[in-house]
């Protein structure tokens, strides 16, 4: 297993490459879906590296995976990993303000400045995950990026200079 959330109702769980036996080579896989100790799935000799799981658990959810491979002679090795379930999309935040030569406003009308533009805002929350980017977009109407768009990761603002 790979990540560290599940943030669908179904996923495809992989362990690729966390496997190897240059002997007799890696023959099967068990792989075991539990929350707080109930076993919720069990898939046997599985000769792919990935399983399709649906979980149906709810969002905060712990899903512990354990994978264990086996070699043609029968000896095994296992890894366990506990996933986070995120069904949530990130709350957007209450406060947004932009500047235009000093002056601070939550609703933008009009820009003054035809070549810069600054934002800011307070963070995206998700409680299971938390956001790994935002995405800044500028543009002529709402919801349209046709000026200007940037992943700022978790910065909480950003200045445009240069616009065309």
């Amino acid at each position: 297993p790979s990540n560290e959330f599940l943030t669908d109702g179904t996923a495809t769980l992989c362990w690729r490459g966390m496997f190897a036996d240059p002997h007799s080579g890696v023959d099967a896989y068990d792989v075991t879906l539990q929350q707080a100790s109930v076993t919720l799935a069990l898939y046997h000799q599985l000769r792919e590296q990935c399983v399709n799981v649906s979980h149906g658990l709810p969002s905060g959810a712990t899903l512990t995976v354990n994978v264990t491979a086996f070699n043609r002679l029968g000896l095994s090795a296992a890894v366990t990993t506990d996933l986070t379930v995120d069904l949530s999309s990130p709350v957007p935040p209450d406060a947004f303000s932009y500047t235009d030569r000093g002056a601070r406003g939550t609703s933008i009308v009009a820009q003054a400045s035809e070549n810069s533009f600054f934002a800011a805002w307070d963070p995206f929350y998700d409680p299971e995950s938390s956001p790994v980017t935002t995405q800044a977009c500028l543009g002529t109407v709402p919801g349209l990026c046709d000026v200007q768009s940037a992943a700022v990761g978790d910065a909480p603002g950003i200045a445009w200079r240069g616009l065309p």
